[in-house]
């Protein structure tokens, strides 16, 4: 039975006594929800902000309700939390069961101001989490525009040239005008007989006047510095021009992205971004946007190629609000807006603004094209419902691309990204399937073979994101080929080239027969049980064969580069950048002599190879300003000597007196960093009291990053040299990471295996007991 855990946000009940100042019918409302919940109507009165709301619950379905949910001003920041739930919607942990019929219930929030115009409400604080969120208009959102243009009731929306171009030309809004690619404030100086004036500004010196008259309903003028511009409220195309995308690699270039985003949610003006593919590396290079107090924004950043980019706000779902993207080339100005009264989603102006808004229409009827999120998701449930889960979808998308062309005529860039998609998509998320393969027979069914690869040298295609997708994948394959090596083949590599003793051959056997079961959930449960057991002696074994593993590694690794030999091309020489570009991408150190001689060597693009370089030298330049910076107030830094004979008993002695909780941790520990939020509230908890905070990282923690990184830690910091953290990790036998200690104040060692930062009430606990 499908179930929905509903942390109900809003709903109110009605109070019969309650004066009543105003009572909103059918708000609009924008944001993102959860299926089903609607809110019907909104009471504004002396002693309760009401919220009445149903939730359309199918049959077998449960919700349940709560009362962390808030009311936020967008116009003050001021906010009121839920005060109570009635209606038919329980309170968790009790259920609502549905019956396809809706439930109905309401919230209770403290008295609002009843002349204010927009509200949010949440289910949480805003803390920049995936918190589901909607943006409520308690007054006709077009009222202003409404009063201000009664003559012309149709103006409102967009207008495009009637000349075939396509170009979106012009936009009215309740506060914004769209005009000559730029968003302008407007004032109605004349509205009579469907005719208008308006003044147009963007700053004091910057004014247009402009005249408007409705010829017909669908038929707009607008005369500007004497020049008469007819425009239709449907866009309507001669695609005759059968101009393509760019595939010339710029040195330098940039675009320019502006726009008018008029939402409610806070969090959204400061976390938008604009995300490009980086051409060298995976890791896609974003530039933040700083909106200006009227919505508007405008940011220049670096493009070098053709690529899909995204607009961002990086807050909750991807919907028309969070995630928009579009086709760019080097030099363009895109113009792009969304407003909270145009339901039909984001609109673009500027160059390539045609091919933008055919992908935009397409993709709103199309849900078949496969983002990383669903396909990862989907990834999940085992090799062989994901594949016939692709094509299926491949399928679909041919057959809706196909049945759009039906209807509608398309440009020759559209016709070119859709071609290119439908034959290369496809192939590169099943060349991605490999590492999740049981074995390795599983995954090369599905990689193209070299004859197939006519797409590496595609100028079409040279810089859509599925060109260098496709790229990622084949290199992908190529080092899990070389590295999902089974204990067994080691064993038997050992056992042919060196001479481990009979215990480690058993040791490894056994390791091999778990590991083979490790498919089902009792295999995964035996193959912990026998890591946990063995520990010590798996870490021995390991240490003392590691660099004959490696050597294996090695030459499998050398095996699949002559079994995948690509064509010699862009594709090659672009993988070889790319295999640059993701280590500057870490920030970690910058290439070191070899590293850029096989560059040179591998690549003859002197583009790709300059702009390596140029990245180089940046985090060179990086890296030794962060050697020298300041670091904050409550942030100290201490080395030991090497010739330090205990560690932890050197630390103990520094802060006797005090509780230590040590946290053993790396720069490139996920699960280290996951932990530290916690930690700050531990700090603050026993802020003043005689705890200290401990941070003990070795050398796989590059300095210039480990610096960067503890700026925003404050503590105690110590780096241990590799024999240091060897020695501590062997006198205390723990291999992995995060790790944690816990010293009482007479500098004895409590646990040398402590609680987590996150078990935040025991680690608390654990605490105030040594404290006492």
């Amino acid at each position: 039975m499908k179930k929905i855990l509903f942390l109900c946000l809003l709903a109110i009940t009605f109070l019969p006594s309650q004066a009543v100042n105003r009572m909103v019918i059918k708000p609009y409302i924008e944001g993102m929800g959860l299926r089903g919940w609607k809110v019907d109507s909104i009471l504004l009165s002396d002693t309760a902000t009401v919220v009445y709301c149903h939730f359309g619950l199918g049959k077998g379905w449960t919700a349940s309700g709560d009362t962390d949910g808030y009311i936020e001003i967008p116009a003050t920041g001021k906010r009121y939390k839920k005060t109570e739930l009635r209606g038919e919607l329980p309170k968790s942990p009790k259920f609502a069961i549905g019956d396809n019929k809706p439930i109905k219930f309401e919230s209770i929030f403290p008295p609002i101001d009843p002349n204010t115009k927009v509200i949010n409400i949440t289910d949480k604080e805003f803390d920049g989490g995936s918190a589901v969120w909607y943006g409520i208009w308690l007054v006709p959102h077009t009222t202003v525009f409404s009063e201000a243009l009664a003559t012309l009731p149709d103006l409102q929306g967009k207008w495009f040239a009637s000349d075939g171009s396509g170009k979106w030309e012009a936009a009215f809004y309740e506060k914004k005008v769209f005009w000559n690619n730029q968003f302008w404030d407007f004032k109605v100086l004349k509205s009579l007989d469907k005719k208008a004036t308006l003044e147009l500004s963007i700053t004091k010196d910057k004014k247009q006047i402009v005249e408007l008259e409705m010829v017909q309903d669908s038929l707009l003028t607008v005369t500007a510095n004497r020049v008469k511009h007819t425009l239709k409220n449907r866009m309507v195309v001669d695609l005759s021009n059968k101009t393509l995308f760019s595939n010339v690699f710029s040195k330098n270039d940039s675009i320019t992205v502006s726009g008018y985003y008029q939402v409610v949610h806070p969090n959204f003006y400061k976390q938008a971004a604009i995300l490009v593919p980086d051409l060298i590396s995976d890791k896609p290079l974003v530039y933040p946007i700083k909106f200006n107090a009227d919505c508007t924004f405008s940011v220049t950043l670096p493009l070098l190629h053709t690529a899909k980019v995204t607009f961002s706000n990086q807050f909750g779902y991807q919907n028309a609000l969070s995630e928009v993207s579009f086709m760019a080339e080097p030099g363009n100005h895109i113009v792009l807006s969304y407003i909270n009264e145009d339901e039909k989603g984001v609109i673009f102006g500027g160059d390539n603004e045609l091919v933008n808004n055919e992908m935009q229409a397409f993709t709103g009827t199309n849900p078949y094209f496969v983002t990383e999120k669903s396909m990862t998701s989907k990834i999940k449930d085992g090799i062989e419902k994901f594949i016939p889960w692709r094509i299926d979808f491949q399928q679909k998308m041919k057959s809706g691309f196909a049945t759009w062309l039906t209807t509608h005529k398309v440009s020759a860039k559209m016709d070119a990204y859709m071609k290119c998609y439908l034959k290369y998509a496809l192939v590169s998320d099943l060349a991605k399937t490999y590492g999740f393969s049981k074995n390795s027979k599983e995954g090369t069914d599905f990689i193209p073979s070299v004859t197939d690869t006519a797409f590496y040298n595609n100028p079409d295609a040279l810089y859509l994101p599925d060109y260098t997708n496709f790229l990622l994948a084949v290199k992908v394959r190529n080092m899990v080929a070389a590295n999902r090596i089974t204990t067994g083949q080691i064993s038997k590599y050992l056992q042919e080239n060196v001479s481990p003793t009979v215990s480690e051959i058993k040791l490894l056997a056994e390791m091999d027969s778990c590991e083979i079961k490790l498919t089902s959930k009792e295999g995964f449960d035996s193959f912990k049980k026998f890591i946990t057991n063995n520990k010590a002696p798996l870490d021995s074994l390991f240490r003392k064969y590691n660099l004959d593993i490696l050597n294996y590694r090695n030459l499998l690794a050398k095996e699949a580069e002559l079994k995948f030999t690509l064509p010699n091309g862009f594709g090659k020489e672009l993988l070889a950048a790319r295999e640059c570009g993701n280590v500057l991408a870490k920030e970690e150190s910058v290439l070191t002599a070899t590293q850029l001689e096989n560059l040179k060597i591998n690549c003859k693009i002197p583009e790709l190879v300059e702009l390596v370089l140029t990245r180089n030298y940046v985090l060179d330049k990086k890296i030794e300003q962060s050697k020298t910076a300041k670091l904050p107030k409550g942030l100290n830094i201490f080395t030991l000597p090497e010739d330090t004979k205990d560690v932890i008993e050197n630390i103990s002695k520094k802060y006797k007196g005090k509780v230590i909780y040590i946290d053993f941790w790396a720069t490139w520990c996920g699960p280290c960093k996951a932990e530290f939020p916690y930690a700050e509230k531990h700090k603050e908890n026993f802020k003043g009291q005689n705890v200290t905070f401990v941070y003990i990282a070795g050398d796989s923690s590059p300095e210039a990053v480990w610096k960067k990184m503890i700026a925003t830690i404050p503590g105690e910091h110590y780096k241990l040299s590799k024999k240091q953290w060897e020695g501590v990790v062997k006198k205390f036998n723990f291999s992995t990471i995060p790790h944690y200690m816990l010293i009482d104040r007479k500098g004895k060692i409590i646990s040398d295996n402590a609680t987590r930062p996150s078990a935040v009430s025991k680690l608390n606990e654990e605490i105030n007991i040594l404290l006492k």
